[in-house]
C-alpha cells in the first residue's frame, strides 16, 4: 500500500495492478510511454517515494516517474533473470535474486554492485528470498542457505545456519518481526523462533 492508498498486486503473470478507491478496482500499471508491465512476470516490487523497483523473471526495472527516468537491468548485469525480493535499505536498493545472490543498486548513480562479502557464498551464488529490518537497524536475509544478518553501521555479517544454530537445514522464505521483536524464521522444514 502506498502514501495514496493504492494497493499494488504483482501477479505471477500479466504485470503489475494497482487498485484506486472508489474506482475500476484494478489496473494495469504502466507510465505511458516509456513503460507498461502488461504481460510482465512481477515477482517482486517495491516502492519508495517517487520511485518504483519493479522484480521480474526476466530482470528488473527502475522506474522514477517524477525524473521520467526507466532503467532496465538484465543477466548481463545481476547474472540472474529471476529477482526475489527487494529492500530499501540505508540509502540503497537491495536486490534478491535467484541463483546469483545479492546485488546493491545506487539511486544516485544507477550503478548496481556485488555486496562487499565475496567469503559469503548465499550473498554470491544463492537463492535470496526476502529482507527485513529489525528494531536495531539490522538487515536480515532469508536465503538458500539460512538467515544473514547484516549490520550496516559496522558493516559486518553473521551466518546462521543448522550447523551453528537451531535453524533447520534448508531454504528460509520469509521472515516476521512481531511486536515483541521476537523473529520468526520461515524455513523448509518448519517455522522457527
Amino acid at each position: 500500500v502506498d502514501n495514496k492508498k493504492r494497493i499494488w498486486i504483482g501477479f505471477y503473470q500479466d504485470g503489475l495492478d494497482y487498485s484506486v478507491y472508489q474506482s475500476d478496482l484494478f489496473k494495469v500499471y504502466a507510465y505511458p510511454p516509456h513503460f507498461n508491465s502488461l504481460n510482465l512476470t512481477v515477482r517482486s516490487f517495491l516502492i519508495n517515494d517517487h520511485i518504483k523497483l519493479i522484480g521480474t523473471r526476466d530482470g528488473l526495472y527502475y522506474i522514477n516517474e517524477q525524473q521520467q527516468i526507466v532503467k532496465y537491468f538484465d543477466r548481463t548485469v545481476l547474472q540472474s533473470d529471476l529477482i526475489l525480493s527487494l529492500i530499501y535499505y540505508n540509502g540503497e536498493y537491495y536486490i534478491g535474486t535467484y541463483g546469483a545472490g545479492m546485488y546493491i543498486l545506487n539511486p544516485e548513480s544507477l550503478t548496481i554492485r556485488r555486496t562487499g562479502f565475496p567469503e559469503c557464498e548465499a550473498l554470491q551464488s544463492g537463492h535470496i528470498f526476502c529482507f527485513r529490518t529489525d528494531t536495531n537497524g539490522s538487515l536480515w536475509i532469508g536465503s538458500s542457505s539460512g538467515v544473514i544478518r547484516y549490520d550496516g553501521v559496522t558493516d559486518r555479517i553473521e551466518m546462521f545456519t543448522s550447523f551453528n544454530s537451531l535453524l533447520p537445514e534448508g531454504n528460509v522464505y520469509e521472515i516476521f518481526f512481531d511486536s515483541d521483536h521476537k523473529g520468526w524464521f520461515c524455513c523448509d522444514k518448519g517455522l522457527v523462533l
